[in-house]
Parts: C-alpha cells; sequence; structure tokens
C-alpha cells in the first residue's frame, strides 16, 4: 500500500520561504557599527591629560618676541596693523604699525605704568598699554590679556570657562568679558600654540565711545601670529614636563 501525502496548499509554500529567508538573515546578519562602551570617555581623560601637562608648560613662558597682524572691527568702523611685542616678564615693549595706528605706535609697560609714543616722538603716560591705546587711538585692545590668549592660555587665576580640541589644547574659551577661539595651531619650537585667535566682547561688556562721537557695544579683534621667538632658557624649561 502506497501512501499518498497530501499536496501542499500555496499557502503553505509561501510561508516555507519566509520561514527560510528569515533563517539566512539570522545566520548573517548586517554588520552595525556601534560605539563602544567608555570610548568617548577614556578620549575625553587624555584630552585632558595633554591640557594639564600642556598648560604647564606654557605658564612658564614670560620671555618672547611675537610679530603677527591684528584686526579691530567695531559696529561702525575697522582698521588693521601689524605688532612686534616683545616681553621681558613684567616688561611689554609693543611696536604698532599700519592704518589705524596712525603710521607707528609704540607701547610700553612694566610693573611701574605704561607710556606711548606716536609717530611724531609725542609721550604719554598712563596706567596699562589697554588704557593708553583706547584713550590716544581710539582702539580698545586687551593687551592685558593677550599676553597669555596668544599663547592659547586663559588667564591665571582667573574665573573661565573653556574647551579643548580634539588634540587637547584650548579651542574655545570665555574669559574677562571675551569669548575666544583658538584656531591653527603650529609649533613653536616645540609648542603648540594657535595662530589665529579672535576676540568678541561679550553682550554688555563694552560700551565704546569714540572722539567723531560715534558708539559701538560691539567689538571683535583678530590676531594672526606670524612668528614667535621664546626665550631660549625658558623653551627648554617648557618642553620638560615637571614631575
Amino acid at each position: 500500500m502506497r501512501l499518498q501525502l497530501p499536496k501542499p496548499s500555496a499557502r503553505a509554500v509561501v510561508t516555507l520561504l519566509v520561514a527560510v529567508v528569515l533563517a539566512g538573515c539570522s545566520i548573517t546578519p548586517k554588520q552595525i557599527s556601534l560605539p563602544i562602551p567608555g570610548k568617548a570617555k577614556d578620549a575625553k581623560v587624555e584630552r585632558q591629560k595633554v591640557w594639564d601637562t600642556h598648560k604647564e608648560r606654557l605658564v612658564t613662558l614670560r620671555e618672547w618676541s611675537m610679530k603677527g597682524k591684528m584686526a579691530v572691527k567695531t559696529a561702525q568702523k575697522g582698521g588693521s596693523a601689524t605688532v612686534i611685542w616683545d616681553r621681558d616678564f613684567a616688561k611689554h615693549d609693543v611696536e604698532i604699525y599700519g592704518p589705524f595706528g596712525g603710521g607707528r605706535i609704540r607701547l610700553a609697560e612694566d610693573e611701574f605704568g605704561a607710556t606711548l609714543t606716536d609717530n611724531k616722538k609725542n609721550v604719554t603716560i598712563g596706567e596699562t598699554a589697554y588704557k593708553l591705546l583706547y584713550q590716544e587711538v581710539g582702539w580698545p585692545v586687551p593687551f592685558d590679556a593677550l599676553k597669555y590668549w596668544i599663547l592659547g592660555l586663559p588667564i591665571p587665576d582667573v574665573w573661565a570657562e573653556w574647551e579643548l580640541n580634539p588634540a587637547g589644547y584650548l579651542g574655545w574659551l570665555r574669559q574677562g568679558g571675551w569669548e575666544i577661539t583658538f584656531e591653527d595651531y603650529r609649533d613653536r619650537e616645540g609648542i603648540p600654540m594657535p595662530r589665529k585667535i579672535k576676540l568678541s566682547a561679550l553682550p554688555g561688556t563694552v560700551n565704546l565711545r569714540f572722539p567723531d562721537g560715534q558708539t559701538s557695544e560691539m567689538l571683535d579683534v583678530k590676531f594672526v601670529v606670524q612668528s614667535i621667538k621664546l626665550s631660549a632658557k625658558k623653551a627648554a624649561k617648557a618642553k620638560t614636563p615637571s614631575g
């Protein structure tokens, strides 16, 4: 006696084919990239370690010679100049050449005060280079803070908030009424430093009044460091992380 099996229905065949396809998918799943737990946290910790070491190097730099370009812009006007800046601890000698400098201006500052010498050799005495430049030329450039910021360093012992770039160096900073961005890091005698620094006064920070009667609450300062030479002694010390 021959046993005859019932002929499968079309619905049964379709159900079987779907099951086979699903089984095949379960055997060879599609590769999906998932975040590795702790990886982002580890990268943040590593950046912080780089920053801590880098910051220790920068705070030792108190002797250097810098040449760069500076642009100042308010809501009504703007100007640019070449800047040559020599720093020897508390002593600063800044020469400004260009349109808004009226030819050539020299600023000198130490622990006793500051002087401004214009292109006609007239000398004005004041408290700081910042105040003298604003008083005599009308441009409030914060040199007191820039001596740190051009190195990519916040002002020590002054409240600040900042973000580090992927390499572990300063990328963004808010301090002293300014928002600062740091870009295009370059090797400066073995120490990474920003080539471009942009300062924007925070709202309500400045209320500028110029000799011609114009006012402005908007102030941007851009600095491009073309070269910076460090003191040989200080540079050697800065390259060696403190133990």
